[in-house]
């Protein structure tokens, strides 16, 4: 990695971290400075190596109807959250899988309306809610809109060939699920 490269790559996470127990070629840090109710308990961390490897992961997750939430780091960070093995939630720091480059791709926006939009969104008003009191759309359609960002994210997860990814319990499931084999 390139120093520079790394150094923002810290720079975004700083803060005060405290060192896991765990295999001594790697080093894992585990933040120190968050809420201590909601300790995080790694159950799978490793490297994507294939096309396949993200599949083989969100299979043995489905398949153990695990919780938790599937973070991977690769070019793009994508966060799957799951319950019971059921996709929940989603989130990206892929422009494209934004959700209002989702709604112009589909003809629901314009582009000139999505940029209106980020200019008056913020952290107490959301760019769907934004959407909705400009009547472009309502709130049926912003859920079907919700939907189809979650699935194009859970595609494109699926699609990574390289990088990191983690599985982590959290909160209150921090017990070791069961494991069906």
């Amino acid at each position: 990695v390139v120093p520079g490269v790394l150094k923002g790559r810290l720079a975004l996470r700083a803060g005060r971290y405290r060192l896991r127990e765990g295999d001594p070629k790697q080093l894992v840090f585990e933040r120190a400075d968050s809420d201590a109710g909601a300790r995080t308990r790694v159950l799978m961390t490793g490297e994507i190596v294939g096309k396949n490897t993200v599949l083989e992961i969100v299979n043995t997750i489905a398949q153990n109807n695990w919780s938790g939430e599937l973070r991977l780091l690769g070019d793009a960070t994508r966060r799957l959250v799951i319950d019971h093995g059921a996709l929940r939630g989603t989130s990206t720091d892929v422009v494209e899988e934004r959700l209002g480059e989702v709604m112009v791709s589909l003809g629901v926006i314009t582009r000139e309306q999505l940029a209106r939009y980020l200019l008056e969104q913020g952290p107490l008003r959301r760019l769907g809610e934004v959407a909705i009191e400009y009547g472009h759309i309502d709130q049926e359609k912003l859920f079907g809109m919700l939907r189809m960002q979650a699935e194009r994210i859970f595609r494109h997860a699926l699609l990574v060939d390289e990088g990191h990814y983690a599985f982590t319990l959290t909160g209150s499931e921090t017990d070791a699920p069961q494991t069906t084999l």
